[in-house]
């Protein structure tokens, strides 16, 4: 008799803990059972009842949300560390970031202004000298440096000195809309100039004179002229235009019309393949014997022809001689003290030694004068403040903080001219044709 086998089994099965099926496991978010779920609870996202089949749904962190963007790794987010990064966010900031996860980085972004100075703006940030840490919206204006330091369109204005910064008797205080400019000033002549001369807010108000810059006769075209070219006084309206040089002398927009077949009378037109109809020693098959720079055959070279120091001054091209069909041309040889219009020692310099003293401060440009238009201007000459290398040593207005003329005031206290003691803040103001007060006006 098997009974009581029977019942010990029954007995010890009774007092086994009950076995838990894993896999008939609901999740809980929705109580619906995934036909792959392995045991694990989704909670994030919320399971639909869709089996999850890629990636098996474990509860790892592809299904998982971490920046609360609504984009999960699985979606497609590739920083779930970052909010402002999924599929489809803006991307038009600058922030070095890939916002869409489109695998580009500031595609739709403007470009991020550049301060190249330092001084805290760009050019886009007005800045009108990017290149200048002392130049930008807002700067102290320098009165005298004949710059526009703090942008805002005007020059040297306003400054506790009153400066007359051009040396034409009025200051910004008086007036002056431009004072780096000595022929801008209330009530200076209007020449047709383009520019307010008198600074009564109308360019060319009144002005007298043409727009004639050729003196040809005729004004220049945007005026009221029609001068196609107001720097060539062969170019006009009606001029002849019989020369083949490429030019439209009677502005009808055509040029050389009127030009014969065989200008030069060489025996070949430019139709023939005379490449320079205005020279008869050049045309097809001349002789390319001088070194003169010319194609004389035509052919594309120059001088292929021609022998090595054709003048016999003992220089060829190759060793600087600027003119080999020339024997008194060459390097060092005698400028002359004539004006012929020939650098005759090939140095670059025309006539420097026939040059005279223009501004008469007894040196010559040949001499070093490196403005010799300007009579403050000649080495060794006192450096001042005007925004010049007086000296001429290649560096401007150094050494202006000293007293040049024994005065007691230096350019940076408000001298107006730092070479003259009788001239200087307060001084008193003699009838000499200067400021000697430095406040503005001459002899007032």
């Amino acid at each position: 008799m098997r009974l009581p086998s029977v019942l010990l089994l029954t007995s010890l099965l009774a007092c086994a803990p009950a076995l838990e099926v894993e896999y008939a496991k609901p999740d809980t978010a929705d109580g619906t059972l995934d036909s792959d779920d392995s045991g694990v609870n989704d909670t994030s996202p919320a399971d639909s009842g869709v089996d999850d089949t890629s990636p098996a749904d474990t509860g790892s962190s592809v299904d998982t949300d971490a920046d609360g963007d609504t984009f999960t790794v699985g979606q497609g987010d590739c920083d779930d560390t970052d909010s402002g990064v999924y599929p489809g966010a803006d991307e038009s900031v600058a922030n070095g970031a890939d916002n869409d996860c489109d695998r580009l980085v500031d595609e739709d972004a403007e470009p991020v202004p550049v301060d190249a100075d330092g001084d805290g703006f760009a050019t886009a940030d007005g800045d009108c000298d990017d290149a200048d840490p002392t130049v930008r919206p807002g700067a102290p204006e320098v009165v005298g440096d004949r710059r526009d330091n703090d942008c805002d369109g005007l020059v040297d204005e306003g400054g506790s000195s009153g400066a007359d910064a051009d040396g034409d008797g009025y200051t910004v205080a008086d007036g002056d809309c431009d004072d780096a400019r000595g022929d801008v000033y209330p009530g200076a002549p209007e020449p047709r100039d383009g520019v307010d001369n008198d600074c009564d807010g109308i360019v060319d108000g009144g002005a007298t004179g043409r727009y004639d810059l050729d003196a040809d006769g005729f004004d220049m075209i945007g005026v009221g002229g029609d001068d196609c070219d107001d720097l060539d006084p062969t170019v006009y309206p009606g001029a002849p235009d019989d020369r083949p040089d490429g030019v439209d002398n009677d502005c009808d927009g055509t040029a050389d019309e009127d030009a014969p077949a065989d200008y030069d009378g060489d025996g070949y037109a430019i139709a023939d393949g005379d490449c320079d109809d205005l020279d008869p020693r050049v045309g097809p098959g001349a002789a390319e014997t001088v070194p003169d720079g010319a194609d004389n055959d035509c052919d594309g070279a120059a001088d292929e022809d021609a022998p090595e120091d054709y003048d016999g001054d003992g220089y060829t091209t190759t060793e600087g001689d600027c003119a080999d069909w020339a024997p008194g041309i060459r390097p060092g040889a005698p400028e002359g003290g004539y004006r012929d219009g020939i650098d005759n020692d090939c140095d670059g310099f025309v006539d420097e030694e026939a040059l005279p003293d223009f501004d008469g401060d007894g040196v010559r440009r040949v001499d070093g004068d490196c403005v010799d238009t300007d009579a403050s201007v000649f080495p060794g000459a006192p450096e001042r403040a005007d925004g010049l290398d007086n000296d001429c040593d290649g560096a401007v207005d150094e050494g202006t903080a000293t007293d040049d003329d024994g005065d007691g005031f230096t350019e940076v206290a408000g001298d107006c001219d730092d070479t003259t003691a009788t001239t200087y803040p307060g001084a008193p103001e003699l009838r000499d044709g200067a400021d000697n007060d430095c406040n503005g006006r001459v002899d007032g």
